[in-house]
Protein backbone atom coordinates (compact mmCIF):
# COMPACT_ATOMS: atom_id res chain seq x y z
CA UNK A 1 0.00 0.00 0.00
CA UNK A 2 1.54 3.29 -1.10
CA UNK A 3 0.95 6.37 0.97
CA UNK A 4 1.86 9.99 0.50
CA UNK A 5 4.53 9.54 3.20
CA UNK A 6 6.05 6.55 1.35
CA UNK A 7 6.14 8.50 -1.90
CA UNK A 8 7.70 11.48 -0.10
CA UNK A 9 10.42 9.30 1.40
CA UNK A 10 11.19 7.56 -1.90
CA UNK A 11 11.73 10.91 -3.63
CA UNK A 12 13.84 12.37 -0.80
CA UNK A 13 17.55 12.50 -0.08
CA UNK A 14 19.35 9.43 1.35
CA UNK A 15 19.18 10.59 5.00
CA UNK A 16 15.44 11.18 4.80
CA UNK A 17 14.87 7.82 3.06
CA UNK A 18 16.90 6.13 5.79
CA UNK A 19 15.01 7.95 8.57
CA UNK A 20 11.68 6.80 7.13
CA UNK A 21 12.88 3.21 6.78
CA UNK A 22 12.54 0.08 8.85
CA UNK A 23 16.24 -0.01 9.81
CA UNK A 24 16.07 3.44 11.48
CA UNK A 25 12.93 2.40 13.33
CA UNK A 26 14.58 -0.84 14.48
CA UNK A 27 17.68 1.02 15.68
CA UNK A 28 15.55 3.55 17.55
CA UNK A 29 13.42 0.89 19.23
CA UNK A 30 16.52 -1.14 20.14
CA UNK A 31 18.18 1.89 21.72
CA UNK A 32 15.05 2.67 23.74
CA UNK A 33 14.76 -0.93 24.96
CA UNK A 34 18.45 -1.11 25.92
CA UNK A 35 18.20 2.27 27.69
CA UNK A 36 15.12 1.10 29.59
CA UNK A 37 16.83 -2.13 30.68
CA UNK A 38 19.92 -0.23 31.85
CA UNK A 39 17.74 2.21 33.80
CA UNK A 40 16.09 -0.81 35.47
CA UNK A 41 19.45 -2.36 36.33
CA UNK A 42 20.75 0.93 37.73
CA UNK A 43 17.60 1.37 39.80
CA UNK A 44 17.93 -2.17 41.15
CA UNK A 45 21.58 -1.71 42.17
CA UNK A 46 20.98 1.71 43.69
CA UNK A 47 17.91 0.55 45.61
CA UNK A 48 19.75 -2.52 46.94
CA UNK A 49 22.64 -0.30 48.07
CA UNK A 50 20.37 2.16 49.88
CA UNK A 51 18.41 -0.70 51.46
CA UNK A 52 21.64 -2.27 52.79
CA UNK A 53 22.67 1.15 54.08
CA UNK A 54 19.36 1.62 55.89
CA UNK A 55 19.49 -1.90 57.36
CA UNK A 56 23.05 -1.29 58.54
CA UNK A 57 21.97 1.93 60.30
CA UNK A 58 19.30 -0.09 62.11
CA UNK A 59 21.87 -2.70 63.14
CA UNK A 60 20.63 -5.36 60.72
CA UNK A 61 23.47 -6.31 58.46
CA UNK A 62 27.02 -5.45 57.58
CA UNK A 63 28.22 -2.16 56.21
CA UNK A 64 27.46 -1.73 52.52
CA UNK A 65 30.18 -0.83 50.08
CA UNK A 66 30.33 2.55 48.41
CA UNK A 67 27.84 3.24 45.63
CA UNK A 68 29.67 4.47 42.55
CA UNK A 69 27.33 5.33 39.70
CA UNK A 70 30.06 6.71 37.43
CA UNK A 71 29.60 3.97 34.83
CA UNK A 72 25.84 4.50 34.79
CA UNK A 73 26.42 8.24 34.43
CA UNK A 74 28.61 7.69 31.37
CA UNK A 75 26.06 5.30 29.86
CA UNK A 76 23.26 7.78 30.56
CA UNK A 77 25.25 10.52 28.82
CA UNK A 78 25.76 8.25 25.80
CA UNK A 79 22.03 7.61 25.57
CA UNK A 80 21.34 11.33 25.91
CA UNK A 81 23.70 12.03 23.00
CA UNK A 82 21.88 9.31 21.04
CA UNK A 83 18.49 10.85 21.81
CA UNK A 84 19.66 14.28 20.65
CA UNK A 85 21.05 12.70 17.46
CA UNK A 86 17.79 10.81 16.89
CA UNK A 87 15.70 13.96 17.28
CA UNK A 88 18.03 15.89 14.96
CA UNK A 89 17.75 13.18 12.27
CA UNK A 90 13.97 13.14 12.65
CA UNK A 91 13.82 16.93 12.54
CA UNK A 92 15.93 16.98 9.37
CA UNK A 93 13.98 14.22 7.66
CA UNK A 94 10.47 15.25 8.71
CA UNK A 95 11.01 18.99 8.20
CA UNK A 96 7.64 20.72 8.89
CA UNK A 97 6.08 17.33 9.61
CA UNK A 98 8.21 17.20 12.75
CA UNK A 99 6.07 19.99 14.23
CA UNK A 100 2.76 19.35 12.44
CA UNK A 101 2.77 15.74 11.30
CA UNK A 102 1.09 12.72 12.84
CA UNK A 103 4.02 12.18 15.24
CA UNK A 104 4.29 15.80 16.41
CA UNK A 105 3.23 14.92 19.96
CA UNK A 106 5.85 12.15 20.22
CA UNK A 107 8.46 14.53 18.84
CA UNK A 108 7.54 17.06 21.53
CA UNK A 109 7.65 14.30 24.13
CA UNK A 110 11.18 13.40 23.00
CA UNK A 111 12.23 17.05 23.30
CA UNK A 112 10.76 17.31 26.82
CA UNK A 113 12.57 14.11 27.87
CA UNK A 114 15.84 15.47 26.46
CA UNK A 115 15.35 18.79 28.24
CA UNK A 116 14.63 17.02 31.55
CA UNK A 117 17.75 14.90 31.10
CA UNK A 118 19.82 18.01 30.34
CA UNK A 119 18.44 19.80 33.42
CA UNK A 120 19.27 16.75 35.53
CA UNK A 121 22.80 16.68 34.11
CA UNK A 122 23.30 20.40 34.74
CA UNK A 123 22.04 20.07 38.31
CA UNK A 124 24.46 17.21 38.90
CA UNK A 125 27.33 19.36 37.66
CA UNK A 126 26.19 22.53 39.44
CA UNK A 127 26.02 21.65 43.12
CA UNK A 128 25.44 18.93 45.65
CA UNK A 129 22.76 21.19 47.22
CA UNK A 130 20.39 20.32 44.42
CA UNK A 131 20.32 16.60 45.23
CA UNK A 132 16.72 16.63 46.42
CA UNK A 133 15.54 18.27 43.22
CA UNK A 134 17.74 15.87 41.31
CA UNK A 135 15.98 12.85 42.81
CA UNK A 136 12.69 14.16 41.49
CA UNK A 137 14.16 14.75 38.06
CA UNK A 138 15.45 11.19 37.93
CA UNK A 139 11.87 10.31 37.19
CA UNK A 140 12.65 11.63 33.71
CA UNK A 141 14.64 8.45 33.15
CA UNK A 142 11.54 6.34 33.64
CA UNK A 143 9.60 8.60 31.32
CA UNK A 144 12.02 7.68 28.52
CA UNK A 145 10.57 4.18 28.47
CA UNK A 146 7.24 5.64 27.34
CA UNK A 147 8.91 6.54 24.05
CA UNK A 148 8.46 2.86 23.12
CA UNK A 149 4.72 3.36 22.83
CA UNK A 150 5.07 5.47 19.69
CA UNK A 151 6.49 2.43 17.89
CA UNK A 152 3.80 0.04 19.10
CA UNK A 153 0.70 2.09 18.42
CA UNK A 154 -1.60 0.95 15.68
Amino acid sequence: KRTMQTTFAENADPITRFAYGDIWTAISVTMIVINTVIIGIETQFETAHHLKKALHREGNGGAPGNWDDTAFGVIELMFLVWMVFEVMVNLYSQKQRFWRGKDWSWNMFDIVVILLALVTLLLQLASVGFLRVLRLLRLAKVIRAFRLFKFFRG
